[in-house]
């Protein structure tokens, strides 16, 4: 019995490898993004990293700058209040102190912006990290997908298989005929389920043992049916059976020890028929036939009608 399914075997390899097609297509899209985010988020860190640097260095700067200033600041306060300085030297001080500041006090807001923009850097390159483990699980699924197209090919070559059982090949060319189920039967194993008659037909002539004497393979036959009267094929032994047909029966019967009554056996004789058979002949198993073997030129032995 086969089941029938909605997604069959052989279709799955189909979709299996789409599936593992969309998978390469996407992981090697994320794998270009996520390349150039990273080399851009690492650039952006390191042009923040310097910014800053330049921004506190410039601070730094500054800071000496406004610590000068204020020293030259109450220095020339204390020479005003002696008479040793003039104000317009303490004015010029005092300028040059708030200049200073207000250097230090853009330095620092600076230095702010700039950490900022670093930390933002920052983010951006932990987001391509991030993405880069993102490559990682696209690889998984490549992997994944790639399994499941193995699965799928071998799913199609199991149902191919079973497929194969559902067909059963007869060794030869010939007939059928006996047949016993049809399309939908269950059978089990070891069932007969029809005959094989094949194209070339052969006779088993049952002679008496008396008659084997002289009797070779290879020696001509003629051959009576009894279902075409008055047609003669002809054709050769091609073989003799080494024992008695009621040796090999069933169930062979037993000469006990005083039996005294001899009965002649029967002998099975293959003969295999030499002339072509026409479409109008039909010739299978149960048949009666006649044959009769010839020994020599003119020489014939004629056996009873038997069975073949």
């Amino acid at each position: 019995m086969i089941q029938a399914t909605t997604n069959p075997p052989w279709r799955r390899p189909k979709a299996a490898r789409a599936d593992k097609k969309v998978a390469r297509r996407q992981l090697e899209l994320t794998q270009k993004t996520t390349a150039a985010q990273l080399r851009q988020a690492k650039a952006q860190v390191a042009l923040s990293e310097a910014a800053v640097k330049e921004a506190e260095d410039k601070a730094a700067a500054d800071q000496a700058q406004v610590d000068y200033d204020q020293a030259e600041v109450s220095r020339y306060n204390k020479l005003a209040a002696a008479t040793f300085a003039t104000q317009e030297q303490l004015d010029q001080a005092t300028a040059a102190l708030k200049s200073a500041e207000a250097g230090l006090k853009a330095d620092q807001q600076a230095i702010v912006v700039a950490q900022a923009q670093l930390a933002e850097a920052k983010a951006q390159l932990e987001a391509a990290d991030t993405a880069a483990e993102q490559i990682a699980e696209k690889q998984g699924e490549l992997g994944a997908a790639v399994a499941k197209v193995a699965s799928a090919e071998a799913a199609v070559r199991a149902a191919e298989i079973n497929l194969s059982y559902t067909e059963i090949h007869a060794p030869g060319e010939g007939f059928v005929t006996n047949r016993s189920v049809h399309p939908g039967n269950a059978v089990e194993p070891g069932q007969a389920l029809t005959s094989l008659v094949v194209d070339r037909p052969w006779v088993v002539a049952n002679f008496k043992e008396t008659q084997l004497s002289r009797m070779r393979p290879g020696q001509q036959v003629d051959i009576s049916i009894d279902a075409y009267p008055g047609t003669v094929l002809h054709g050769h032994v091609d073989s003799i059976q080494r024992g008695s047909g009621a040796a090999f029966s069933l169930l062979p019967p037993e000469n006990a020890t005083g039996n005294y009554v001899k009965i002649v056996q029967r002998v099975p004789v293959k003969i295999i028929i030499d002339d072509p058979l026409g479409s109008a002949m039909v010739l299978g198993p149960g048949l009666s036939v006649e044959a009769t073997v010839y020994f020599g030129p003119a020489s014939p032995t004629r056996d009873a009608t038997v069975r073949s």
